[in-house]
């Protein structure tokens, strides 16, 4: 998969679908699949075009679900051939419709366009679906704009993602996504509780630009130099030791190795209950063993 940034130029030609694919959601999906849909019948590749940094930190909007990092792997995962990431500042926020979709097409061979129903861009959101179907039909390329997708009469947005993560309704967020939400990060050393009672866990530096899981214990995957393994994972503080910093870490069970300082993606499935306070060490390490049987019979 290809990686532009926003000054990259390509001349192959691509089938280019439009929008931020924050989370890649299943209307997003719905896009990707209509792009490579198409690039099949043109002959052209196909390719994504998002950002590099999170737009909402410049709008003052809750933050992005999904890093860029972590939204290449879901784009990967679903066959795209070239991502094109733009980097959203004040220059850029002042870009009129028409100078944003000449910037493109000077810089790649667009052969066909794919979008949302409710797409806008330039500034101030002035360019619609209806004037990005003018400026194409006058270069000959083909815009598709695809129909909102729905979930219980409402259209599947972001904002009712990022909804769901803060309230920890996991595998409702789940039911919405292209993939099971995960956190990809470096593997960080901390107070190695775990290891002093019989239970290492992988404490994963955590993104400041992305949008909180709520707090809790979740069952998890845990992705690995190829690999996966079921996990049991603590989002936010350890009151037990009296640690009330916010911290991700993953006990993965069946495994032992070191693995400070590598990269590991942590795929949440369901949440298992909230964070509480131990009376005592043993008491938590029996609600552990709990935890591994409930998460070792949700992946049977």
């Amino acid at each position: 998969m290809n990686v532009f940034l926003s000054t990259d130029h390509y001349e192959k030609p691509i089938v280019l679908a439009l929008g931020f694919f924050d989370c890649v959601h299943l209307g997003h999906l719905a896009l990707i699949n209509e792009a490579k849909k198409m690039a099949g019948k043109v002959g052209g590749e196909t390719a994504i075009s998002t950002f590099g940094n999170d737009p909402n930190s410049l709008l003052n909007k809750k933050a992005q679900v999904y890093s860029i990092e972590e939204r290449k792997i879901v784009f990967k995962n679903q066959g795209i051939d070239n991502v094109i990431c733009e980097e959203f500042t004040k220059e850029f926020a002042e870009q009129t419709p028409i100078q944003y979709l000449d910037s493109l097409c000077t810089r790649f061979n667009i052969v066909g366009v794919v979008a949302g129903r409710d797409y806008t861009f330039g500034k101030g959101a002035e360019g619609n679906v209806c004037l990005l179907k003018e400026y194409f039909a006058e270069k000959n390329v083909k815009v598709k704009i695809v129909p909102f997708e729905k979930a219980n009469t409402k259209k599947i947005s972001t904002r009712y993602i990022k909804k769901f993560l803060e309230d920890g309704d996991i595998q409702v967020a789940n039911s919405l996504l292209t993939q099971p939400y995960f956190i990809v990060g470096e593997v960080v050393h901390a107070r190695h509780r775990g290891t002093i009672i019989g239970y290492p866990t992988a404490n994963v530096e955590e993104h400041n630009n992305t949008t909180m899981l709520a707090t809790g214990i979740y069952i998890t995957k845990v992705y690995l130099d190829g690999k996966s393994y079921i996990g049991i994972t603590n989002v936010g503080p350890k009151p037990t030791f009296g640690e009330n910093n916010h911290t991700i870490e993953t006990h993965i069970l069946d495994f032992s190795k070191d693995i400070y300082g590598k990269t590991i993606q942590v795929e949440f499935h369901k949440k298992l209950r909230e964070v509480t306070k131990f009376t005592s060490v043993p008491a938590l390490c029996n609600q552990m063993k709990i935890d591994e049987k409930e998460a070792r019979e949700f992946f049977n």
